[in-house]
């Protein structure tokens, strides 16, 4: 009986590992992000399982993730579509698009 136990148990560990994904954003990119520069006070928010930017809500696939760096694809209901990236150096984050770059606090 421990045996049988023993054996679901892995399966279910292994299933559980396989489907899960590897890629996640860093805790510490999840927040409000404000624009230094006091041109646009408040830039962007980043939560588990959305983002807000240029006041609309985004989905995200994570392109590449690291402890300085996330890349990610956005989209919206209206099918746009935006490369978005984060880059942290130590407590100034820079919000990187093809059309700007903010560097925030």
């Amino acid at each position: 009986m421990k045996f049988t136990s023993l054996i679901a148990l892995a399966c279910l560990l292994t299933m559980h590992t396989a489907c899960s994904d590897p890629k996640e954003i860093p805790q510490h990119f999840y927040g409000n992000y404000f624009d230094s520069s006091g041109k646009e006070y408040w830039t962007c928010l980043i939560q588990k399982d959305q983002i807000i930017y240029k006041n609309n809500f985004w989905n995200y696939k994570i392109k590449s993730s690291s402890e300085k760096v996330i890349e990610l694809q956005i989209s919206n209901k209206s099918e746009d579509k935006i490369k978005l990236q984060v880059h942290k150096q130590d407590s100034i984050y820079t919000i990187v698009t093809d059309n700007e770059e903010i560097t925030c606090i």
